[in-house]
């Protein structure tokens, strides 16, 4: 599709060593290489890597799509089977779960393909994944909000949805107090 053209063009010309350009942007009057800054560079930079190691054609383009699909769902599957080793009890798990079951048929679990939302998605799972252990150490926090910040190279706006799961889920540790503020007259 027209995604493939937009998001990975620029990743496919660094790969052929003419660098981080693309031609073919919509708005683009010539045919001349521009410098991609149109969205962020994470994804079409990733997939100049894949492309230099596995090289550029239909059948690697479907395979690097493959590959963040089943990282997806992968990370959903072990998600939701650390869900239902938790309290089985809580509602809350229960609802995630039944969401996720109900998700899963219509596959809006962000495999969007040619587009850099299956990354940002797979990204803010793996967050997610990482923040439902019961011990938190400080490098898994380094971890965790990492991903926030490589996610903002991916998509800004699945960055801030992030960003906002992770405050949901440790709203608790985060705006925890261990001493009093002194109060400056």
């Amino acid at each position: 599709g027209i995604d493939s053209y937009i998001f990975k063009d620029a990743g496919a010309n660094w790969a052929m060593g003419r660098g981080f350009v693309t031609s073919l942007l919509p708005g683009n009057r010539d045919i001349d290489p521009h410098l991609f800054a149109s969205y962020t560079p994470a994804y079409p930079l990733l997939f100049g890597i894949y492309s230099k190691i596995f090289g550029l054609g239909p059948y690697q383009n479907t395979f690097f799509n493959l590959a963040l699909a089943w990282l997806c769902i992968f990370i959903w599957h072990q998600l939701f089977m650390r869900m239902l080793r938790g309290m089985p009890g809580s509602r809350i798990r229960w609802l995630f779960v039944g969401v996720l079951a109900l998700l899963i048929p219509t596959a809006a679990l962000g495999v969007a393909r040619e587009r850099p939302e299956s990354l940002s998605c797979a990204l803010l799972l793996w967050g997610v994944w990482l923040s439902t252990t019961t011990v938190i150490t400080k490098w898994r926090w380094l971890i965790i909000f990492g991903l926030v910040g490589l996610n903002a190279t991916v998509s800004p706006f699945c960055a801030i949805i992030h960003l906002l799961c992770m405050i949901l889920i440790h709203r608790k540790s985060l705006f925890k107090l261990n001493k009093p503020i002194p109060m400056v007259a």
